[in-house]
């Protein structure tokens, strides 16, 4: 389907759709009005007239789209029939011009060998972030220092040695708090 017959097509049926969609509201007014003028229906209970103003939607909804069709059925056949030698049952038969550049090639799947593998790459041999091994590395000796085992924590370049004070911010005890709470100025 050429671009400008498709896009004239996905607007005819746009329009289509929009027009069945007024149409409904259209007929709910309709059911709506039908139950309110009619004496028969007002008679009847709450839930009834509910009812009833529901399937006068669908009537007037399917009289109205099968009127409004006779204009819409003759185009789509038209479009549907000018392309119909082109049509593919078969999904892989179906050639897109716009989806081919997507198309990875795969036929040299690992087409590296381990020598091509260097600190960047990852056990699995696939591409990581640069400085995954070092991270994983710095990591080790974190591991190493909370488990109280010897390590080179310090020493490591991805350590980050700051100047800062120690100040114990834990729960006061009761002491504390009593002394806090009574000093005298």
């Amino acid at each position: 389907m050429s671009f400008k017959d498709r896009e004239s097509f996905d607007n005819l049926w746009k329009t289509s759709q929009r027009n069945t969609t007024i149409q409904k509201y259209l007929s709910f007014y309709l059911g709506f009005e039908t139950v309110r003028l009619v004496p028969l229906f007002r008679s009847w209970a709450l839930g009834w007239r509910v009812l009833t103003v529901l399937s006068l939607q669908t009537y007037y909804t399917a009289m109205l789209v099968g009127y409004t069709s006779q204009w819409y059925q003759p185009l789509f056949s038209a479009y549907l029939n000018k392309y119909k030698n082109a049509a593919k049952s078969d999904l892989f038969d179906i050639q897109d011009e716009k989806k081919k550049y997507f198309m990875i090639d795969t036929s040299q799947y690992m087409n590296y060998s381990l020598s091509d593998v260097s600190d960047e790459y990852h056990v699995n041999h696939g591409p990581q972030p640069i400085g995954e091994a070092m991270d994983s590395s710095y990591l080790a000796e974190v591991d190493k220092f909370l488990r109280g085992e010897p390590n080179n924590l310090k020493g490591h370049k991805r350590f980050l040695d700051y100047d800062f004070e120690f100040s114990d911010k834990s729960f006061p005890s009761a002491d504390k708090v009593a002394d806090l709470m009574h000093k005298k100025n």
